[in-house]
């Protein structure tokens, strides 16, 4: 599951989490937009944060039980990636704001920052996230994001 839970400031909106994690027995919850999550716990989870400068960023809500190996993180807090097994779960949070401001920014993020937490052996690899993307024709008539997300797919082809 991935959430971007804008904070998850109030002691209510933390129960109401924690009831859904459990009643559906989640094993993995990629959040985006955590705040210090280290005082926060949800009993039968551990927590991986990654609060970047901002103070708002990623994070990896996993089973207690589940043995999370291979943590990377952005600085930034952007993004973050931790393992089970064969699998690796990679979280990001894109870049918002005006197409204009962000559009270098966000070919930066996805092409050289996002690109540094990929797991350098094969294994499977789950990406989720809030891609924050910004939706305007370029020069060629296609969206910006659609441009950014060949470039960078096409690294793994």
């Amino acid at each position: 599951m991935t959430l971007n839970i804008n904070g998850l400031v109030s002691h209510t909106r933390h129960q109401m989490l924690e009831e859904f994690l459990r009643k559906h027995d989640v094993e993995f919850t990629l959040l985006q937009e955590a705040t210090s999550l280290n005082a926060i716990t949800f009993k039968g989870y551990q927590t991986i944060d990654n609060i970047g400068t901002s103070g708002r960023e990623t994070a990896i809500i996993a089973k207690e039980d589940l043995q999370m190996h291979r943590i990377r993180q952005l600085p930034s807090g952007r993004g973050l990636v931790a393992c089970y097994n064969n699998i690796c779960l990679l979280n990001k949070y894109g870049l918002s704001g005006s197409a204009n401001r962000a559009e270098r920014e966000r070919e930066t993020f996805y092409n050289s920052e996002v690109i540094e937490l990929l797991p350098q052996v094969p294994t499977s690899l789950i990406m989720a996230g809030d891609f924050n993307r910004v939706q305007r024709a370029t020069a060629q008539g296609t969206d910006i994001a659609v441009e950014l997300w060949k470039d960078f797919s096409m690294d793994f082809n």
